[in-house]
């Protein structure tokens, strides 16, 4: 149960972190997929087959990190 707190914890404050840096984010990863772990980008790729391999390649567990698009400015999306 600890280790889930703990990932969970994490997550939130990575996903904080993606927040609050967005706008510098979106100009060096524009209409990319990344991967953050640490409230830090670890892996970025164009569609989430890259950045799946990447990760891989990096023995990185895609289970363990955020993963985000980073949409174009004034992009609207619709779920």
């Amino acid at each position: 149960m600890t280790n889930t707190i703990t990932i969970l914890e994490d997550s939130l404050a990575d996903l904080n972190w993606f927040q609050e840096n967005s706008e510098e984010l979106r100009g060096k990863y524009e209409e990319e997929f990344v991967a953050i772990k640490g409230r830090s980008i670890v892996a970025f790729g164009p569609d989430v087959e890259i950045l799946f391999r990447k990760l891989k390649e990096k023995r990185i567990n895609k289970n363990e990190v955020l993963i985000e698009f980073i949409s174009p400015k004034n992009h609207i999306v619709i779920l």
